[in-house]
């Protein structure tokens, strides 16, 4: 029966969230879903109406009130993604003639940590708190890359914190609503081609804090299912920091950058099977098409347009399954695809965005009825694409890029 929660028991391990993120290749477009161990073991089917744990309400606020105690949990997830791009470069003072432009793993590793509270108030009001990252991208090329016209350094940091509140409506219906605090932190560069001595063409760095917010509903018509639903808003940022140029000395002042995180919704249901067996599925859209360029605007008024991005909304499809071993063990399974949210026409060096596969596992075990432990992995085969890319100053990249990732979770489950 699907009831307050009675599963695994959260430890919460640290409230610091937020970490050099890796590149794309585990989501589409720079977004995260690497927000619970126990959520990855199943490739994130059903998070929107699952309250196996604390880190529930990352996902969905609603979910708060299925917990009928304190409930804490800490994890952290470790991201490592294997991006690779083969191909040439022909620059536009020497065309005709290609340079390599091959590059292994120019994306690195991450370690993701997130953080869960939850509290039931009265009979029918929770309320929570969730640490975590719901964006980031880390591509890093090296000073000796012959494109790095095109593709240099780029990387984005974000933090979340969501305190939220959740209200039982009916025995069958719950609402929730959160408020999230999101700080970011961002760089782009670009410089000449190695070949080309390598100098700086330009290099911003800025930050920004603002808010968004988030909210929910589930609804269980029968013991055996419950569905729910997600959604977060799109939030505003401009990057304001200063610019670099060892090239042009009118870069060097103040800027700012312009980036919209997209809006995002999920459909998700869980259907209790048998005593043992739970299946669970989400559909996910996101917003992508707010994405739209890079254009950096100095404090003197001047701007500088470093590309377009043109991103396209997509969605994401995930089903998996839930087993109950025995009172200690739980078994999960999970597997996902994950469409690009970038057309052939705008694929870059530098968010070589393709369409990929989730295939997931994990289980838990329950040292006691107050602690237990969730562990996962997935493994993420992304599809080989085809790249042409024009940069400013005239090169072309003609090749293609390909990007898997391993993904490996642990948290700890506590409840009071």
């Amino acid at each position: 029966m699907l009831t307050k929660s009675n599963y695994p028991r959260l430890l919460l391990l640290g409230l610091a969230v937020g970490a050099p993120l890796s590149q794309q290749v585990h989501a589409a477009g720079f977004q995260l879903n690497e927000h619970s161990t126990s959520g990855l073991g199943r490739a994130f089917a059903g998070e929107a109406a699952f309250g196996d744990n604390a880190a529930a309400i990352g996902r969905n606020p609603a979910l708060g009130t299925q917990f009928d105690s304190i409930h804490v949990a800490g994890g952290v997830t470790h991201i490592n993604p294997e991006v690779d791009a083969e191909g040439s470069v022909e620059y536009a003072v020497a065309p005709g003639v290609p340079f390599d432009a091959d590059r292994t793993d120019f994306s690195p590793e991450a370690w993701v940590p997130n953080a869960y509270f939850v509290q039931p108030i009265n009979d029918r009001w929770s309320w929570g708190l969730s640490l975590n990252s719901h964006f980031g991208l880390s591509t890093h090329f090296g000073d000796q890359y012959n494109a790095s016209d095109l593709a240099d350094e780029a990387e984005i940091i974000t933090y979340n914190i969501n305190p939220s509140v959740a209200y039982e409506l009916s025995d069958s219906v719950s609402l929730g609503l959160g408020v999230s605090l999101v700080k970011a932190e961002a760089t782009f560069g670009t410089s000449l081609p190695y070949s080309m001595k390598g100098a700086q063409v330009l290099k911003l760095e800025g930050d920004d804090t603002t808010f968004g917010w988030n909210a929910g509903i589930t609804w269980q018509p029968s013991d055996a299912l419950r569905v729910g639903f997600a959604y977060r808003s799109e939030v505003d940022l401009t990057l304001e920091g200063d610019s670099t140029s060892d090239l042009v000395p009118t870069y060097d002042q103040g800027g700012s950058l312009d980036l919209t995180l997209p809006a995002g919704a999920e459909l998700s249901a869980i259907y209790q099977l048998t005593p043992a067996w739970t299946l669970s599925a989400s559909a996910q859209w996101t917003e992508w098409s707010v994405f739209e360029e890079l254009e950096v605007n100095f404090d003197n008024g001047m701007d500088q347009h470093l590309k377009d991005e043109n991103f396209n909304n997509n969605m994401r499809y995930s089903v998996g399954a839930t087993y109950d071993i025995n009172p200690q063990w739980t078994a999960r399974f999970g597997i996902a695809y994950d469409e690009s949210a970038v057309s052939a026409e705008y694929r870059s060096l530098s968010i070589p965005d393709t369409d990929r596969v989730w295939y997931s596992a994990g289980f838990t075990y329950n040292v006691d009825q107050h602690l237990s432990v969730d562990v996962a992995a997935t493994f993420i085969d992304g599809e080989e694409v085809d790249v042409t890319e024009t940069s400013s100053l005239g090169s072309v990249f003609t090749g293609t890029t390909h990007g898997d990732a391993k993904i490996f979770g642990v948290s700890v489950n506590y409840t009071f």
